[in-house]
C-alpha cells in the first residue's frame, strides 16, 4: 500500500477538480464520437497517492465505478507501470498523462516505485445509480 489522501479531493482542491473536470470532458467527447451517446458522467471520487520505495498497489478493480482512472502528476523513469493482468496491458507512467479504463478491470502497481505521486478517480453515469 502506500499514502493516500481523502476521497473526495475534488470537492476540496482546486487541483484536483482541475483534474477531475478535464478527464470527464474526456469521456464526454469520446462517447459522442464513438458511441453517438450523451450520458452525463460525474466523478465520484477522486484521491491523491504518493509510492515510494516498497510502497505497492495490490491488484484491485473499481467496481461498480463505470470509468477509472489515474493521472501522474510526478513520476521517474523508474516508475512502475500500472499493470492491467485481464487484458496482458502495462501502461507505463508519463507525467501529465492519464490512463482511464473500466471500473470492474483489475490493475496493480508492483513495490519498487520511488517518487510516484498520481491522483486517481472514479466516475459514474448520472442517470444510473
Amino acid at each position: 500500500k502506500c499514502k493516500m489522501t481523502g476521497w473526495k479531493m475534488h470537492e476540496q482542491h482546486d487541483c484536483f477538480k482541475t483534474i477531475a473536470d478535464a478527464v470527464v470532458d474526456h469521456v464526454h467527447y469520446f462517447q459522442r464520437k464513438h458511441h453517438k451517446s450523451s450520458h452525463k458522467i460525474t466523478v465520484t471520487d477522486c484521491w491523491g497517492a504518493v509510492y515510494h520505495q516498497d510502497d505497492e498497489a495490490r491488484e484491485h478493480a473499481h467496481y461498480p465505478a463505470l470509468w477509472s482512472g489515474v493521472a501522474y502528476i510526478k513520476c521517474n523513469k523508474n516508475s512502475n507501470a500500472t499493470e492491467f493482468p485481464t487484458c496482458d496491458y502495462s501502461h507505463k507512467p508519463v507525467e501529465g498523462e492519464y490512463v482511464i479504463f473500466p471500473g470492474w478491470l483489475k490493475h496493480y502497481v508492483k513495490p519498487g516505485s520511488d517518487s510516484r505521486y498520481i491522483c486517481a478517480f472514479n466516475m459514474r453515469a448520472l442517470n444510473i445509480l
